[in-house]
């Protein structure tokens, strides 16, 4: 399998690397995607990015973008269709459906392998 691309977090304003995915059960109990609007890529199956850090103490959303063979932002259509899931009216959003942990490597990087 693919390593898969991760989510990024914002920490003191700058990004690292976020091995865990905090819109997953919010898009699969809703029964929903975001799709990438160009050929998706093997080391990006959920064919998203998400952008979060911790304001005020809570987890939020800052940036979303679609992910297929490259990186993009949202068009205005899906991020109108987005923001009405959550339901916020803009970014951040506030990420009150996650409870789960978050897993932010800070080190050098140990060992790398495949590890699904």
């Amino acid at each position: 399998m693919t390593s898969q691309m991760p989510e990024r977090i914002l920490i003191d304003g700058k990004p690292h690397l976020l091995h865990a995915l905090p819109l997953y059960r919010l898009l699969a109990s809703r029964r929903v995607r975001i799709s990438a609007p160009d050929e998706w890529t093997t080391n990006c199956h959920r064919q998203y990015v998400g952008t979060w850090d911790v304001i005020d103490g809570k987890l939020c959303l800052v940036a979303l973008s679609t992910y297929g063979d490259r990186e993009r932002p949202l068009s205005d259509a899906m991020r109108s269709w987005f923001l009405r899931l959550v339901p916020a009216t803009r970014f951040p959003v506030s990420a009150e459906w996650f409870s789960g942990h978050l897993r932010i490597p800070t080190g050098p990087m140990l060992l790398w392998g495949f590890h699904g």
